[in-house]
């Protein structure tokens, strides 16, 4: 692979990552993808849409029967074109209600009885073969978002497999629709490499049947989404080029694919670490929408909250806690208090609190947020497991090492466990929770346990990320420095080392990020021997990097450099 983008050198930025698998933005911790799975499917709705998908899975099962019991009557039904044309409108509207469940893995009141409606549309699409193979796609798309939004990624897959056999039925424009929707799918479970078999497959029907207009565009822009997802930016950058062309050689009134390649472009600048530049598409893409549908609807306040995630993720001055509540409050008036958005955006002002060191707040506000959540019945969502992670991390920080490990407990079982929805976690989140834990452990003593979690990360992480990779190296190397075992840490600091120099030069913090990793291979060499000329250079690294970090607090392990060279200081003071 080529080199990676490499992202975060911190927990914060590994709960930050979390949020930006969440916001289907690409993160840079898995080949880097993102926030995904909650704005592609819930970003404009609530939990108290479930009840109107019930009837709507109910009035489309309904429908279907009646057509396969009486063939006499669908065929007379269907014999004029206006009624055709009637028919084929009445399903699309059933078909876009079915997609405004509230896919954030949830364990919502009446989820049951939900879930048999759907499975009554999907058995009796099965059953009806006489359906076009128009609606026949369509019906099949709204059924995959459906069961991944009550968080049956099981039965959901069972549908996007079924839709996979059938492609060769489908003309290619239906083909194309139904490979984007496999590659969107493929990227919400962060397999990437069958995101872009498939993204790619669409996108060779585009170019070898000649089809134009958005198609074309759309094709482009999920290819280059899935080369952005692989880290793959040349590949990336040529085809949304190909697309801004594209459109700006038959310019129209409806901004919005415009608006989603700028936003794309925006992915691809942040896992590249080019911030400033993603702020400026990011700015382009709600000049776009804005134009479309003025400054405070929807789709512009999407794009405010994936704004203010990347002004958090690089400490603006404008990502203050009253920015972020401003834009709550805007949220709540367009969604509800109880909507998915609003969710999100106090998850990002719990974040924001703990950016800045604040992590009174923090803690109280990630708290308030998972009682919210529970309270909705949401037990499984992604969402849920961003903040028990970034809860778990304001404990580190703030040095209450007991409830860091009774909350990084909590979150590795939620993740590793089997539960009664058949929500199955991604290899990136379970190895992200197993870090999280063995860093709790870690910290409370128990190192033989730690290393068996952390070795757990490595062993998925080490071939996905580097910047990750370098993370856990360093976590290990402190439990096996504090087990005696030094030439396994030495060895461990030294490659996470050789990991964090690889950094593009312009990638944010990178001096911050070798200043803290080299005074950890120096602390460990201090724990091995007694250098007095060490720890003067330690002593000096350690100011340097604390003074870089602008008020903010350090996180577990690095903060034990800063207690050992309190403690060797008052040491050599009595002496």
């Amino acid at each position: 692979h080529k080199e990676r983008a490499q992202r975060y050198q911190s927990v914060l930025e590994l709960s930050t990552d979390l949020q930006r698998y969440l916001s289907r933005r690409a993160i840079s911790a898995h080949p880097p993808s993102t926030l995904y799975q909650i704005k592609t499917f819930i970003h404009r709705n609530s939990v108290a849409s479930l009840a109107g998908l019930a009837v709507t899975a109910l009035a489309l099962s309904f429908v279907l029967k009646l057509l396969d019991q009486n063939h006499e009557i669908r065929t007379e039904f269907l014999r004029t074109q206006t009624e055709k044309q009637n028919a084929e409108q009445i399903s699309l509207m059933v078909m876009n209600t079915l997609g405004v469940a509230n896919p954030t893995g949830v364990k919502s009141k009446g989820k049951a009885s939900v879930e048999s409606m759907i499975d009554q549309t999907s058995a009796s699409l099965r059953q009806n073969q006489k359906i076009s193979p128009d609606f026949r796609v369509k019906l099949l798309v709204k059924l995959s978002e459906a069961y991944r939004g009550i968080g049956n990624v099981t039965k959901a897959k069972e549908i996007e497999r079924l839709l996979n056999s059938e492609l060769d039925s489908f003309t290619p424009v239906l083909k194309v629709n139904a490979l984007l929707t496999l590659a969107d799918s493929a990227e919400l479970d962060t397999d990437h490499y069958a995101g872009l078999r498939f993204a790619k497959k669409a996108h060779d029907i585009t170019l070898s049947n000649n089809l134009q207009g958005a198609i074309l565009i759309q094709s482009k822009d999920a290819l280059a989404r899935a080369h952005i997802l692989l880290s793959e930016f040349d590949e990336a950058e040529a085809l949304l080029s190909s697309a801004l062309s594209l459109i700006n050689q038959e310019p129209t009134q409806d901004k919005t694919m415009l608006a989603k390649l700028y936003l794309s472009l925006a992915d691809m600048a942040v896992s590249k670490g080019d911030f400033a530049r993603a702020e400026d598409y990011y700015s382009r893409g709600k000049k776009a929408l804005s134009a479309q549908y003025g400054e405070n609807h929807a789709r512009v306040v999407e794009v405010e909250i994936d704004e203010a995630q990347l002004l958090i993720q690089t400490r603006s001055p404008k990502a203050t806690s009253d920015y972020i509540e401003n834009l709550r409050n805007k949220i709540i008036e367009i969604w509800g208090e109880d909507s998915s958005n609003a969710n999100l955006i106090s998850y990002h002002l719990a974040t924001a609190y703990k950016a800045t060191g604040n992590l009174g707040p923090a803690i109280s506000t990630y708290r308030k947020n998972l009682a919210s959540l529970k309270s909705q019945n949401i037990q499984y969502a992604v969402l849920n497991i961003a903040n028990m992670f970034g809860l778990a991390g304001s404990y580190l920080e703030a040095n209450e090492y007991k409830k860091a490990l009774d909350i990084a407990g909590e979150l590795h079982d939620l993740v590793t466990e089997e539960n009664d929805l058949g929500v199955k976690f991604t290899p990136y989140q379970v190895a992200m929770a197993q870090r999280q834990f063995g860093t709790a452990l870690a910290a409370n003593g128990n190192f033989e346990d730690a290393l068996v979690y952390s070795d757990a990360s490595i062993d998925f992480i080490k071939d996905q990320s580097a910047s990750a990779h370098a993370i856990s190296l360093s976590l290990r190397a402190y439990i096996y420095a504090m087990q005696n075992e030094f030439d396994s840490a030495k060895s461990d600091i030294e490659q996470s080392l050789e990991l964090v120099l690889q950094k593009p030069d312009s990638h944010r913090d990178k001096s911050q990020t070798t200043l803290v990793t080299k005074a950890l291979h120096l602390y460990i060499e201090l724990l091995a021997s007694s250098d007095k000329n060490s720890l003067a250079k330690l002593t000096e690294l350690w100011q340097q990097y604390t003074e870089g970090l602008n008020g903010n607090t350090v996180e577990f392990p690095y903060s034990e450099i800063g207690k050992f060279i309190e403690h060797r200081s008052l040491q050599a003071a009595k002496y």
